[in-house]
Order: structure tokens, then C-alpha cells, then sequence
């Protein structure tokens, strides 16, 4: 259902057929990672952020792992936050999140995964040249030559 929901947005660009698949996703199975990121997709799309925020609410760990994001769920609400106008809500997610990203790097500096976050972290606390350095490492840790494939 996932793969069919990302498949109406990224193909179709239909934020609604997104929507319909995601409501498809057994009850079971929503309080994953998968279907919090992909509920959070749609959020930014299409601005209807209730189900997003209660799926990534509902979620019982704070660092997500998945194959498109790699962070903490503070980042997702405070970037949900910033995009409704609730600066001073975001910020306290974003504040939350460089926590968990810096913990997180602190038992594997060497895991280039939490510096994406990181980065998305900064921009979000308005902290743009410690961004921008992180934006330059991860430049440097691509590999090249760079080739374009489904997921980057």
C-alpha cells in the first residue's frame, strides 16, 4: 500500500490517490516507520497534517530508520510544525531532534545517515553556516562518479 501511495505521488502527482492508499494500510501495520514517513509526505504536499502528526505521535521509538529517512521524529514534527506557522512549536521539535541526532552521532561519528538530519535540523533553527558545512561533508562522502537512481 505504501509503494502504491508514493507511486500516485512521485508518478501521478495525485495527493489524494496518495491519501486513499495510505487510508488502506491495515491498522495493524500503521505504527511503523514506513507509514508515519509516507504520512508525512503527504502532510507537506498537501498541508492536511492531522493524520501525520498522530502517526508520527503514535510511533513508539524516537529515531526512524527507514530507506528514504534516517532521524529522529522530532525533526518530521517541527518541520510539520514550521510549515503550519507554529514557529515556536518547531523550534522546540527542532531543538529536540539535534539532541537525538547528536546522541546518535556520538555512538558512530563515522555514519554519515544522521547528518542529513542534522543538516534539515539546522535549517530548521535558522543555524544555516553549520548547514552548509554539513551539506559540503556530504558532498565530499558521495561517491562518485555520482549516478542517479530511484532513491537519490
Amino acid at each position: 500500500f505504501i509503494w502504491k501511495a508514493w507511486f500516485m505521488l512521485w508518478v501521478h502527482r495525485d495527493p489524494a490517490a496518495m491519501k486513499q492508499w495510505l487510508e488502506r494500510v491495515p491498522d495493524r501495520q500503521r505504527s511503523n516507520a514506513r507509514v508515519a514517513n509516507a504520512r508525512y509526505l503527504h502532510a507537506l504536499v498537501s498541508g492536511d497534517d492531522a493524520h501525520a502528526f498522530r502517526s508520527l505521535n503514535e510511533l513508539p521509538d524516537e529515531w526512524l530508520t527507514d530507506f528514504d529517512f534516517t532521524g529522529p521524529r522530532a525533526l518530521l514534527l517541527g518541520m510539520l510544525n514550521q510549515q503550519a506557522g507554529r514557529s515556536d512549536l518547531a523550534k522546540v521539535q527542532f531543538e529536540n531532534a539535534l539532541a537525538n541526532i547528536n546522541a546518535e552521532l556520538e555512538k558512530d561519528p563515522t555514519d554519515f545517515r544522521p547528518y542529513r538530519a542534522k543538516m534539515w535540523t539546522l535549517i530548521g533553527l535558522d543555524r544555516l553556516e553549520e548547514a552548509r558545512a554539513i551539506y559540503q561533508l556530504q558532498l565530499q562522502a558521495t561517491r562518485r562518479p555520482y549516478r542517479l537512481a530511484f532513491f537519490n
